[in-house]
C-alpha cells in the first residue's frame, strides 16, 4: 500500500473539514443555551406504579443472598401490577409487566 504525500493528507483533511461543516454555519453557544438554571427546574411529585414502593420510569434490582425471597417479592410485585390489585394495602396501577430472571448466572 502506497503512502500518501503530505499534500494529499492536507487535501483530504480540508475536504473532510468542508464536508463536516457544510450543513450549517458554526454558532457560538453561550452557557445559557446549554445549561438549565436552577430557577427554571420544575419539581414534581413522583408518580408511582405501586404507591410509595415503585416509581414510574424506574429500574428495579433486587439484591440479596440466595434463598432470601427475592424472586417471591419480584413475582408478588409483578402480579399486583399485571392485575392492578393492591400490593399489601398499597394501590397498584394495572399494566404490562416484563421480568428477566437471571438466577444462577455470574
Amino acid at each position: 500500500m502506497a503512502r500518501r504525500s503530505a499534500d494529499d493528507r492536507r487535501r483530504a483533511k480540508k475536504n473532510y473539514d468542508a464536508q463536516a461543516n457544510s450543513n450549517a454555519p458554526k454558532q457560538n453557544s453561550s452557557p445559557r443555551d446549554i445549561l438549565t438554571l436552577i430557577a427554571d427546574v420544575q419539581l414534581k411529585d413522583p408518580e408511582y406504579l405501586i404507591e410509595d414502593v415503585i416509581k414510574e420510569e424506574s429500574l428495579i434490582g433486587l439484591i440479596g443472598p440466595s434463598g432470601s425471597g427475592k424472586t417471591f417479592v419480584a413475582m408478588d410485585n409483578a402480579l399486583s401490577l399485571a392485575t392492578g390489585k393492591d400490593y399489601h394495602r398499597f394501590s397498584a396501577s394495572k399494566g404490562l409487566v416484563t421480568m428477566s430472571a437471571g438466577e444462577g448466572h455470574l
